[in-house]
């Protein structure tokens, strides 16, 4: 019985450090997501702001040239 018991607490504590390694892999893959969500996240502001900007000098040049053929 006691032989028993030995190889189940083996047992138990490989698998509690698998589930320790397990727990610390899955946090620093998580990290890594993060950085990369923040990443992307940045470069849509970027992209947004870039197609505003676009938007607004094709608006200026854009009305000016109306205007000049108006007159």
């Amino acid at each position: 019985m006691e032989s028993r018991i030995a190889v189940l607490e083996t047992k138990v504590s490989s698998l509690e450090r698998n589930n320790s390694e397990d727990e610390a892999t899955v946090q620093n893959q998580l990290t890594d997501i993060y950085a990369r969500l923040r990443n992307v996240e940045r470069s849509i502001w970027l992209a947004t702001g870039g197609v505003i900007a676009v938007g607004a000098i094709a608006t200026f040049f854009g009305w000016n040239i109306l205007k000049a053929l108006g007159a």
